[in-house]
């Protein structure tokens, strides 16, 4: 038997789930937005694999909105996590740069993936709070006391209004801030999202 962090194994594989279900939730979101990049720089040429539009920001979504609830900073959190993205999804679609200034690819990128991580910042800010009832007379406080079991919260996630709305302003932010990406700083409108789409 083993003996981890006050858990009694039996054999290695074992130990091994035990260290993955650790690390997991750490580099889980790391991950997505990693995913998020590629897959959104599939979509262009030379891949061509323009279906993945449509579903390339959501491993970045997910992980923006359904992790990092402990941390402290949830805003700078979002914040690199989009910008980890758009290092991915930038040094990835425009590596045919280095033919021309390897330098200027590689600093490049640095700018425009700032843009990602606005978006990621706008995202973490519509993730639904939590809501704490507050008694506001005696009665309610006796009752709260009586009663510790509290029914389970309704889940925002559960709405379809919510998630419409969710869907529309962060939809919005892309297409604002890619628009802004077009003409701030002499402009750089390469590559945005719909710019997959153009043989369909």
């Amino acid at each position: 038997m083993i003996r981890i962090a006050g858990a009694n194994m039996r054999n290695s594989d074992d130990v091994v789930a035990v260290e993955v279900s650790r690390r997991l939730p750490r580099f889980w979101p790391w991950l997505a937005a990693i995913t998020s990049g590629l897959l959104a720089a599939a979509a262009f040429p030379p891949f061509d694999q323009t279906w993945l539009v449509w579903v390339a920001l959501v491993p970045l979504s997910a992980a923006i909105l359904f992790s990092g609830n402990t941390v402290r900073r949830p805003w700078l959190r979002d914040l690199i996590l989009g910008y980890v993205a758009g290092l991915a999804f930038f040094w990835t679609c425009f590596f045919w740069m280095t033919t021309v200034s390897a330098l200027g690819w590689f600093t490049l990128q640095f700018y425009l993936g700032l843009y990602f991580a606005a978006w990621a910042w706008f995202c973490g800010l519509m993730r639904p709070r939590v809501r704490k009832i507050v008694a506001r007379d005696k009665w309610s406080e006796m009752l709260a006391r009586a009663r510790p079991e509290t029914a389970p919260a309704s889940s925002a996630w559960l709405s379809s209004g919510h998630n419409l709305l969710l869907g529309s302003w962060l939809a919005a932010a892309w297409v604002a801030l890619e628009w802004i990406r077009g003409w701030m700083f002499t402009g750089f409108g390469w590559n945005g999202l719909g710019v997959a789409l153009y043989g369909t």
